[in-house]
């Protein structure tokens, strides 16, 4: 990824013109698509030198195409489409809110299995009393 490195320590030091759109401060338009092109470019040709020759990595539509050999389905393609978000946009707390996202729901989905096999047991336990019952009475 010496390309996108690269890239990044420009952009660290880059000036830009902030311009508001929908309430939300960005980057100007024109300089965003420089950007992404500057990124796609970057990915590109870090994929190039990571892939074998037999690999399709390009442009397509803005975006990068990776397109690798699978012996069993032939070919498996990625679209890989940068997008730069907002300056108001925050990376760490748009994080933990997915990490505390995917945490309630491992929680929800363990209470789940949990009931369930609760459940399972209580009706084992109330079949075995019925039958238990069925045989005494007769």
């Amino acid at each position: 990824m010496k390309n996108v490195a690269k890239l990044f320590t420009e952009l660290r030091t880059k000036e830009f013109t902030v311009s508001e759109r929908a309430g939300a401060k960005v980057i100007k338009s024109t300089e965003l698509s420089v950007i992404k092109k500057a990124l796609v470019n970057a990915l590109v040709a870090d994929f190039k030198e990571a892939l074998n020759e037999s690999e399709l990595v390009d442009v397509y539509d803005n975006m990068v195409l990776v397109s690798i050999e699978n012996e069993f389905v032939d070919e498996i393609t990625f679209e890989l489409n940068p997008k730069v978000k907002s300056l108001d946009f925050n990376a760490y707390e748009a994080i933990e809110n997915y990490k505390d996202e995917l945490l309630m729901k491992e929680q929800a989905a363990a209470e789940k299995a949990a009931n369930k096999a609760a459940k399972i047991k209580r009706d084992e336990a109330a079949r075995a009393l019925k039958a238990a019952q069925k045989e005494k009475a007769e």
